[in-house]
């Protein structure tokens, strides 16, 4: 298989972008725990079975929007 100066050049390209990325440290930004007041659970009413069964009082979440009102033709 032959290979062109074009094939060299991409292949030192892809070399050097492979060697500045595992150069440099990675670093992962701390989630917040958003899921955590999301899927709590609400008041427990009543548990079964060592817990196995629970009983959760449930509220409706009320999720506020912006309505956009537009004037009425006529």
């Amino acid at each position: 298989m032959h290979l062109s100066t074009a094939h060299l050049t991409l292949r030192g390209l892809f070399a050097s972008v492979v060697i500045v990325a595992l150069a440099l440290p990675a670093q992962a930004a701390p989630l917040k725990p958003y899921r955590d007041e999301l899927f709590s659970y609400g008041t427990v009413l009543e548990t079964k079975d060592g817990g196995d069964y629970r009983v959760v009082d449930y509220q409706k979440m009320l999720i506020s929007t912006a309505v956009t009102r537009f004037p009425s033709a006529g």
